[in-house]
């Protein structure tokens, strides 16, 4: 463009790294999930919301692919359940699932999930119009619940932080994270394509390194 050998430039096609470099990402500690998911608001899709809120921050789900969730996709077997999911560039990943969470789509399926409308009918979440849920609501889903949580006393502070759909995902990789899980088996439950991305969690070992060094005597080499 500069030489003006070009009159469009091409790389304005290419997306840009939603993640900066150096930039840690926002995830929520286990109290601040705890009261989270106690936040949802009660009623007819209570347990609809607590199930769309629980596989994004326990499972790792995008939105999308919360949205892409069929029937048909879930792995009805009551010792190793899981989950078939459909995600970016139509790339399919199984997950299993933790059996509280995979009892409670159950139980949202056999009881609340209501009267789908013919084209929907192997759509996982509902809307109330019977049609498959939309992006947006869940989103929506998402920023409602946080809003309640802001209101919460000893939780006003998280109003400074930029919470999302997408920071469920990110308090999902810095929990398996800080539990000692391997960063490819991490990037397989995610499906991340570069194990690059999956390496902006590695920032919750901070603690583990100072802890491992506090506890390191190096007493010998000071003589």
């Amino acid at each position: 463009m500069k030489a003006e050998y070009l009159s469009y430039n091409p790389a304005l096609e290419v997306d840009m790294a939603k993640q900066e470099n150096g930039r840690l990402p926002t995830y929520l500690s286990d109290k601040e999930l705890e009261q989270f998911l106690l936040s949802i608001a009660p009623g007819q899709y209570h347990i609809r919301n607590r199930c769309i809120l629980m596989l994004m921050s326990l499972a790792g789900l995008r939105v999308v692919e919360v949205y892409n969730l069929n029937l048909s996709d879930l792995i009805r077997d009551e010792d190793e359940p899981g989950i078939e999911v459909l995600g970016k560039g139509n790339k399919t990943r199984y997950i299993p699932l933790p059996i509280p969470l995979y009892q409670l789509l159950l139980e949202y399926e056999k009881m609340y999930r209501g009267v789908p409308k013919p084209d929907h009918a192997n759509a996982f979440f509902l809307s109330k119009r019977g049609t498959r849920i939309s992006r947006r609501r869940i989103q929506e889903i998402t920023e409602e619940t946080f809003e309640r949580l802001t209101q919460q006393p000893g939780f006003h502070y998280l109003k400074q932080k930029k919470l999302s759909s997408h920071k469920l995902r990110h308090t999902f990789g810095t929990g398996m994270v800080r539990e000692g899980i391997d960063l490819v088996t991490i990037q397989q439950l995610m499906g991340h394509t570069n194990l690059n991305t999956t390496q902006i969690y590695t920032h919750v070992n901070n603690e583990q390194k100072k802890r491992a060094m506090k506890n390191k005597d190096v007493s010998r080499f000071f003589h």
